[in-house]
């Protein structure tokens, strides 16, 4: 079963805790909200076009790496399409 990755995994890819922390560090709830609105965004890009004809797992890489690509601009501008909220 092929799982959203959780954010702050410290054997993760450090490029992916870099984006963690920029992402997490905008949520005043911390890193549940983060992880929360992490799990929606790359769910949006699961249900997408693009994933249709893929394995599980690079359906899931395609879209982890899809909303990083959305999200770490926009954490690094203090800003999070989910909560709207500008600064942490």
């Amino acid at each position: 079963m092929t799982r959203i990755r959780s954010l702050g995994d410290p054997d993760g890819d450090p490029d992916d805790l870099e984006f963690d922390l920029d992402f997490a560090k905008i949520h005043p709830g911390g890193w549940d909200e983060a992880q929360d609105h992490w799990e929606q965004v790359v769910v949006m890009f699961l249900n997408c076009d693009q994933v249709n004809d893929r394995k599980a797992s690079e359906s899931m890489a395609f879209a982890e790496d899809a909303a990083k690509r959305v999200l770490w601009p926009l954490a690094v501008d203090e800003r999070c399409p989910k909560c709207r909220r500008v600064g942490g």
